[in-house]
């Protein structure tokens, strides 16, 4: 019975304190099925389908009740004389014109999941630059309240050593300067922590940020790969892809054209009969056909087929100048990327040294009594100080490698479901 009655409150605590903390992949996954860009890039797909099943339609036949020789004088007076004939007329449709429209159809509907894939690329890499941008924000403003601290501590030192007469006025009045400038450097992180989250949560369309801390693996580094690799990988580009589709639709168009060249043939047939009584029934009956077609004498199309021909030229154009940039913004990103990482991994190795060598022998020698705690407090403030450059340096890290892997569609980087493993 305890069991049981515990058993919400667990649950409850347990998605309290999941909520608490957000997650990249929880980002990820709340922007993607928030996003009303997204979805509007869905429907169009939907609209494409739907376009296609309309163009797969054959055009309704239809039927026509045609009435002569009725109301007029003499032996056309009233009913008595009318012919009415009966008849259905269909449009058959030559040249290949519906298999035409459906293959235009089918390339139209592989770039509107292409252009969804772009959009979603492009969404993960801003929410990621959003993401990078809050997680370090949130560090910086830990390291600010570190930081006055550290101030607030070493003006009490100075308060105590110029009432002891071992410093003049001047040193806790430097000490107390300190102390103002990492008040206010705490507010401006404040404000910019507020902003980033804020920023944040919009990509999941939420007003207020519903989570309290973010966690993040700022500190994985990983070298690039090589250009070679990155370059192989570009098969997955879906710049690349889109302007090859562009090719394909502009090809697809030009086969359209010609089919819409080819006149259509209308092909009717009815009976007629007279209305009037003659030997006590209805008069002659008879059945009719006839077929009509326009002259291709003035209008064959031809002007829209040179129009698609040419447009399938500047289609084949785009293509190769989209290979000759993606291929320079990937060697850019990468270099980025590379330098990003030689810079980081400098930082990261940095502060690794100057806490294991300069912080944790000072704390030694303080907590012996050979260095002062003015000294330590000092130590330990440049510490505070270089990671904050290198929180800096380790978003740039981060930033230039999604910037990278988003030219080759390999966002998101460090989710293994739905998506393509990085090279």
């Amino acid at each position: 019975m305890i069991r049981k009655r515990l058993f919400p409150f667990i649950c409850l605590l347990a998605a309290t304190l999941s909520a608490e903390e957000l997650t990249l992949d929880r980002a990820i996954e709340r922007a993607l099925s928030e996003s009303t860009a997204l979805k509007t890039a869905q429907l169009e797909i939907e609209v494409r389908n739907a376009q296609s099943w309309q163009d797969s339609l054959y055009p309704n036949p239809s039927a026509m009740i045609e009435v002569d020789s009725f109301g007029g004088k003499h032996e056309n007076r009233g009913f008595d004389n009318a012919d009415v004939s009966y008849s259905i007329t269909q449009l058959i449709l030559l040249g290949g014109k519906r298999c035409a429209r459906l293959k235009l159809d089918h390339v139209n509907n592989h770039a509107a999941t292409i252009d969804y894939d772009i959009l979603m690329q492009d969404t993960l890499l801003e929410l990621i630059h959003a993401y990078v941008d809050a997680y370090v924000c949130q560090e910086k403003l830990d390291l600010a309240r570190n930081l006055h601290e550290v101030a607030a501590e070493c003006l009490n030192i100075a308060k105590g050593k110029v009432q002891s007469g071992k410093e003049n006025a001047l040193q806790e009045k430097k000490a107390a300067l300190a102390v103002c400038s990492c008040r206010i450097s705490i507010s401006k992180a404040e404000s910019a922590n507020l902003a980033s989250r804020a920023i944040l949560s919009s990509y999941w369309e939420s007003e207020e940020p519903d989570f309290e801390r973010i966690s993040f693996p700022l500190y994985e580094l990983s070298p690039p790969p090589s250009l070679s690799e990155l370059e192989a990988a570009l098969f997955y580009s879906p710049d690349l892809a889109k302007a090859e589709t562009a090719i394909d639709a502009a090809i697809a168009a030009t086969d359209l054209e010609r089919a819409l060249g080819v006149p259509d043939l209308e092909v009717s047939a009815g009976v007629g009969n007279q209305c009037g009584f003659r030997d006590g029934g209805f008069s002659d009956n008879g059945f009719f056909v006839s077929l009509s077609m326009p002259l291709p004498i003035f209008d064959r199309n031809q002007g829209n087929i040179c129009r698609a021909s040419l447009q399938s030229w500047q289609a084949a154009y785009a293509r190769q100048n989209a290979e000759v940039t993606v291929a320079k913004n990937l060697k850019a990103a990468w270099r980025a990327w590379s330098d990003a990482y030689q810079n980081a991994r400098a930082y990261v190795d940095l502060e690794q040294a100057f806490a294991q060598e300069t912080l944790q022998t000072n704390e030694e020698s303080f907590q012996q009594g050979k260095v002062e705690r003015q000294d330590w407090m000092d130590a330990k403030k440049s510490w505070l100080e270089t990671k904050q450059q290198t929180l800096d340096a380790l978003a740039e890290y981060h930033i230039r490698k999604a910037e990278t892997l988003r030219i080759i569609a390999q966002l998101p980087y460090m989710r293994t479901c739905d998506a393509k493993q990085a090279p």
